[in-house]
């Protein structure tokens, strides 16, 4: 069953009104000329592989208020260069969110504690390439930390 914009391989950009709290299963899955995407801060749920194999997108800044990201929200999303986590100690992060994003090259997050997470999560990339952004003070506890500690680890915060 597809859904409602999979495959459609002419879109461009999306900007998800505010008042939209969850986006469904697979809901922009393959679609291959997406290149921008706006998130709205009233977002709590993204579906599993919501934007998986759009392989023109380039950046995602995903809200705070996301405590939910399905499993392969983003996987093969081969031009998927930077990131921004939801600043939320409670965000469920799926398996694979990010398997073979091989463009990834920063990923920033702003949780005080490290998020425990698999590392199947970023399979298929080479996190020794990736630059990982925390907030002051909490380095050396993302290089204590399993997966995180793979990464290049600065503490140059900035916020979204």
């Amino acid at each position: 069953e597809m859904s409602v914009f999979e495959y459609c391989t002419s879109l461009t950009s999306i900007d998800i009104p505010d008042g939209v709290t969850e986006i469904s299963h697979r809901a922009f899955a393959n679609c291959t000329s997406l290149s921008s995407v706006s998130l709205p801060k009233s977002l709590n749920r993204m579906g599993v592989s919501v934007f998986s194999g759009c392989t023109s997108l380039t950046s995602v800044a995903i809200p705070d208020s996301v405590t939910t990201i399905g499993v392969a929200a983003f996987a093969n999303c081969t031009s998927l260069a930077s990131v921004a986590l939801p600043c939320n100690d409670s965000v469920w992060i799926g398996e694979y969110v990010f398997y073979g994003c091989r463009g990834l090259q920063s990923i920033t997050v702003g949780w005080q504690k490290p998020l425990r997470i698999t590392e199947d999560m970023f399979d298929n990339i080479d996190l020794s390439k990736v630059i990982l952004t925390v907030p002051p003070g909490t380095k050396e506890a993302y290089l204590a930390a399993d997966i995180w500690q793979k990464f290049k680890i600065t503490e140059e915060y900035f916020s979204k």
